[in-house]
């Protein structure tokens, strides 16, 4: 970030982030400043800031910065402190609905906190009959359905199709949704319509983004997945319900053989490039009334990344493909 706004904006979520974190009981206060509380692939590396975590999680204000200009000081740092509080309590809840953590009573006390606090945040900046509590509620309803089909998936592999799949990933995005849904309303330069048309596009893309992400992820992880005995979509596509409710699952080299006969992995991959390339789409420059029509660059070089990564996979996947079939024919 190259904006003065932005970077004093960051600095101040990471000292209110702190302050809080010093205010904690030990066994919350030991996990909250450990990246590995919230990223299992980070270990015990201490975490330095709240940047650190994916700006759909933390920082989506940072994403579709455009929104914030007519918004004033006060009310932008309260707005990005609910939204940092809310995303963190959504990580948290997330790895205690899929059991990867491995002190669940000290995480349920550091999500507890992260919540309440981010509730009163927002209680902050909307009175109680504001209609921001309505969209509160609506999107609440739509994280919590996520995560219950995503669990009873999990569970019943019968259950996942591509309709089951974008239900239940479609939801987690809910905070990053919530905080633009503030944003809109306290925006001073925005009509009525213009906060409707923002709201349904920027949540349509976030949509887009993290159903590409979860899909790209489980193929890219689909070995440890199967090694850990964690299911997923993609895993469940790759071999009948009877024989994922036995024991021992299917062998990697069985999974490897029918992903190569039926070319599911190309599939996949090209359906996440679609993905993160509509999610581009969504959030691309908006003709609005009023003549108020934001580029949202940050959020477009962000979606660039995602697409020149999983594109790369989705080539490494065909030069797979095609060289099975080479020692195929050769041998």
């Amino acid at each position: 970030m190259t904006d003065e706004r932005a970077h004093w904006l960051a600095e101040s979520v990471d000292q209110a982030y702190w302050e809080l974190v010093e205010r904690l009981p030990e066994m919350a206060r030991r996990l909250a400043i450990q990246r590995g509380t919230f990223d299992h692939r980070s270990g015990d590396a201490p975490m330095r800031s709240l940047a650190e975590r994916n700006a759909i999680n933390t920082g989506p204000l940072f994403l579709f910065w455009e929104l914030c200009q007519s918004i004033e000081d006060e009310s932008l740092l309260v707005l990005a402190l609910a939204s940092a509080y809310s995303g963190l309590a959504y990580i948290l809840l997330d790895h205690l609905v899929d059991n990867q953590t491995a002190d669940a009573s000290a995480v349920t006390l550091l999500q507890q906190t992260f919540h309440e606090k981010a509730i009163r945040e927002y209680q902050r900046l909307f009175t109680e009959d504001h209609e921001f509590w309505h969209e509160f509620d609506r999107l609440s309803t739509g994280l919590r359905t996520s995560l219950a089909l995503e669990a009873a998936c999990r569970k019943e592999p019968e259950r996942f199709s591509e309709e089951s799949f974008t239900t239940s990933t479609r939801g987690k995005v809910s905070p990053a949704v919530l905080t633009i849904t503030a944003a809109t309303m306290l925006a001073a330069d925005l009509g009525d319509q213009a906060r409707v048309v923002l709201r349904s596009r920027i949540e349509a893309a976030l949509e887009e983004l993290i159903c590409a992400g979860q899909l790209a992820h489980d193929i890219e992880e689909w070995r440890k997945d199967l090694a850990e005995g964690d299911m997923t979509f993609f895993l469940s596509d790759c071999a009948s319900a009877e024989e994922w409710q036995r024991f021992p699952w299917p062998a990697e080299d069985e999974i490897e053989r029918r992903m190569f006969q039926s070319r599911r992995e190309i599939h996949y991959c090209q359906q996440a490039v679609q993905g993160f390339e509509r999610a581009k789409e969504y959030g691309e420059t908006i003709e609005l009334d009023g003549g108020f029509a934001p580029s949202f660059a940050n959020w477009e070089h962000y979606i660039d990344h995602y697409i020149v990564q999983s594109g790369q996979f989705a080539e490494e996947a065909t030069k797979r493909f095609v060289k099975r079939v080479i020692l195929g024919l050769t041998s």
